[in-house]
């Protein structure tokens, strides 16, 4: 068995990832913080490759990731590997699992985009499930990771990635700056050029204008050059992105980034 680790940072967080080639083809990621010289994990999610063949006459050997995603603030043993010390946050009654993915018209569209997976959550304040998505890819990766329902996150702050057609990878960052009032930006992942954007979600829906330059925010704020017209569901949020200029609309799908 071959494993590979990738540490990386990401803001204030750093994310410690871990992978092998087995069969099993077996996934773990820990996100964690540094305090007064100790690490504390904030969350551990592993996920197995599970290959079953109910009839190999009739169905081919289909793919299913099992898993768990738990949550909490632990100051990690630094006599163990960090990820059996991890493994605390997760409690005694825990177990790998695949949990039903719902049919929600984003899951829907991610399905088509990628790898979702749903896992029980252990920790932290909810006991429903999770739901993760790997854009481009039918296996899991910390860098792409992206949550869509179940995050555990709060909406002061909106860190998303996602998809504007059927090509156009996105990376967007909201603060909230009133109720239910968004400013922010954008980019493309293949430019990295900042984009101004404001919005407000009511009801969930989640109206976000696109503006060509900061100054054209401040100054010609009731006339965007684009507007994101989403409904959220869970955590994740699907519709529309039409230019004004050009009345060309696309769909769009964003969803939580953790870190």
């Amino acid at each position: 068995m071959f494993n590979s680790y990738t540490l990386f940072k990401s803001k204030n967080k750093f994310i410690l990832e871990s992978e092998n080639t087995t069969s099993s083809r077996n996934w773990s990621v820990i996100v964690f913080n540094y305090s007064n010289n100790k690490i504390f994990a904030e969350r551990y999610i592993s996920l197995s490759r599970n290959i079953s063949s109910p009839n190999e006459n009739i169905n081919p050997s289909v793919i299913h990731w099992i898993g768990k995603d738990c949550r909490g603030n632990l100051a990690l043993d630094d006599s163990k590997d960090p990820f059996d010390a991890a493994l605390a946050l997760c409690g005694d009654e825990t177990k790998e699992d695949e949990v039903t993915i719902p049919k929600t018209n984003s899951i829907k569209s991610a399905s088509a985009k990628g790898l979702v997976v749903t896992i029980p959550v252990y920790g932290g304040s909810s006991s429903q499930a999770a739901i993760y998505f790997f854009p481009q890819s039918q296996e899991p990766n910390a860098a792409s990771l992206l949550c869509m329902s179940n995050c555990g996150l709060d909406d002061s702050q909106l860190t998303l990635g996602g998809v504007i057609g059927h090509s156009l990878w996105i990376d967007m960052q909201l603060q909230e700056n009133g109720t239910n009032k968004y400013a922010g930006t954008y980019f493309y992942t293949n430019k990295k050029i900042n984009i101004p954007v404001e919005g407000y979600m009511k009801n969930n829906y989640f109206k976000i204008n696109e503006f060509e330059s900061a100054f054209a925010k401040t100054s010609t704020s009731d006339n965007p050059s684009a507007t994101f017209n989403l409904m959220r569901e869970g955590d994740s949020f699907i519709g529309n992105w039409t230019s004004r200029s050009s009345k060309k609309t696309f769909d769009v799908l964003l969803a939580r980034r953790i870190y």
